[in-house]
């Protein structure tokens, strides 16, 4: 979604656009893996890592993305359900 948003182009999100999302920075997830990774009393817990407490849409998302690269108007393209189960046999992450 980013280089869109610095071009002006459409960005392409999987699935829903409209589904609520929590997201999450990746590299806080790393640190927080390689902190209970070498944490002996780690072993067999539950563990929540840090997400955004906000819940929003992707397409929430993308507009914050397209408004911080200058760009105005945001366009968004979804995966419709048909296509990520047609995808699901031959591509493990879109299972």
């Amino acid at each position: 979604m980013f280089g869109p948003a610095i071009r002006g182009g459409t960005a392409s999100v999987l699935g829903d656009p409209d589904q609520l999302q929590t997201h999450t920075y990746l590299p806080d997830i790393w640190e927080a893996l390689a902190v209970l990774g070498s944490h002996p009393d780690a072993v067999g817990q539950v563990w929540h890592l840090p997400n955004d407490p906000v819940t929003r849409p992707t397409r929430a998302l993308v507009d914050i993305v397209h408004r911080l690269a200058g760009r105005s108007g945001a366009r968004l393209r979804g995966t419709p359900p048909w296509a990520l189960r047609l995808a699901g046999p031959l591509n493990p992450g879109a299972r």
